[in-house]
């Protein structure tokens, strides 16, 4: 039996046993309580120096159903997106706008969809979640820079990308919340491939976790709480095929280690991200961030900047990727904010040619995002 045929085998037993859990839960539980509706909807205009690139308006809707059941909760997670037009500022500046094209079809259009569907469970001084979620409303957290709805647009102060993290996918997940001050861990294993990963995009393709070339994500992060801080230290691995970047290789793994630590001192707040790769498969090789936010009332500053390293093994005309990023969020009311920003951009996506865009662009927009 092979490497692939392994992961294949393996691949189906997860499903089996994730299954296995989401049947048995609903039927093991006492009838609903309570249940629980929140949302919002974001609007995004940006426009770019550069006049190859055309401004936008981008919107989004997020509405999340928490509902107990039995001694846990059941989580809905319905989200939709605007399509993001070729030639626009999310489509060709992909660090951009972190909201955008976060639910789209097999044909890159915006769509409406159930982007979670999960249990939650206490269990001890921790809890597991299990179904299809997202790893990264668990991994990689940060009070500064996580809520590109509220906090920064750019993508590279949402979440690290040198973590290669599935799509909205289907997995478990036990997070033990760590004492006061104190210690804590999360451990995740999900599908290698989630729904925005597959061709289609499709469930389908979702559930078929043994497809061919696909394999499991697997995580371990270890959480310090020293009241004032909060340091996060991860490890993961990706199982599905990758393609060697400079070889022939196109069953290797991608693997890495990441960190992320937060500092908290009355209306001041700072981030500090930072991560490796394997730079045989991933074109983000290494990763640095710092970020701070100052809060005065009903108004909030925040400046980061970002660096990802681009691998040496990527062909072609690249170079490191370089984000700042300047906003300010004025609360106008309990359920709606304003934050105009102002972004610099330097070989977005690793491209330094200055074929489509400049290497370096300057991005201002403004985000309306009210909340229910």
């Amino acid at each position: 039996m092979n490497k692939s045929d392994c992961r294949h085998l393996a691949g189906k037993f997860f499903l089996r046993v994730l299954f296995g859990i989401c049947i048995t839960l609903p039927a093991t539980t006492a009838l609903a309580r309570t249940a629980e509706v929140e949302g919002g909807v974001t609007a995004v205009y940006q426009n770019a120096d550069d006049g190859r690139v055309d401004s936008e308006l981008i919107g989004s809707l997020d509405l999340v159903v928490t509902l107990d059941a039995g001694p846990g909760a059941f989580t809905l997670y319905v989200e939709g997106n605007t399509t993001p037009q070729s030639g626009h500022v999310a489509a060709v500046l992909g660090e951009a706008n972190g909201d955008a094209g976060s639910a789209l079809d097999r044909n890159g259009r915006g769509r409406l969809q159930v982007s979670e569907l999960l249990y939650t469970l206490p269990a001890g001084q921790g809890e597991f979640a299990v179904g299809l979620l997202d790893v990264t409303g668990f991994l990689d957290a940060s009070v500064v820079a996580n809520d590109e709805t509220a906090q920064f647009l750019g993508a590279s102060f949402v979440n690290n990308p040198t973590v290669e993290f599935p799509d909205y996918t289907l997995g478990v997940v036990f997070n033990r919340t760590p004492e006061h001050p104190g210690f804590g861990y999360i451990a995740a294993l999900a599908s290698s491939n989630g729904l925005g990963d597959n061709p289609k995009a499709s469930y389908s393709e979702l559930v078929d976790v043994s497809d061919k070339g696909k394999g499991v994500f697997a995580a371990l992060e270890l959480i310090w709480n020293r009241s004032a801080m909060i340091y996060r230290l991860g490890a993961w691995v990706n199982s599905a095929d990758h393609t060697e970047l400079a070889g022939s290789d196109t069953d290797k793994h991608n693997t890495g280690l990441y960190l992320s630590a937060d500092w908290l001192k009355g209306p001041f707040s700072a981030n500090v991200r930072a991560g490796i790769a394997d730079k045989t498969v991933s074109a983000a090789a290494d990763f640095f961030a710092i970020a701070g936010a100052y809060r005065d009332d009903k108004v909030t500053y925040g400046l980061g900047y970002a660096l990802t390293g681009v691998s040496g093994d990527l062909p072609g005309d690249v170079d490191d990727t370089s984000q700042v990023e300047l906003y300010v969020r004025f609360d106008v009311f309990e359920n709606l904010q304003v934050t105009p920003s102002l972004q610099w951009i330097e070989n977005s996506g690793f491209d330094a040619s200055n074929a489509v865009f400049d290497d370096s662009v300057l991005v201002a927009g403004v985000r309306l995002n009210a909340t229910f």
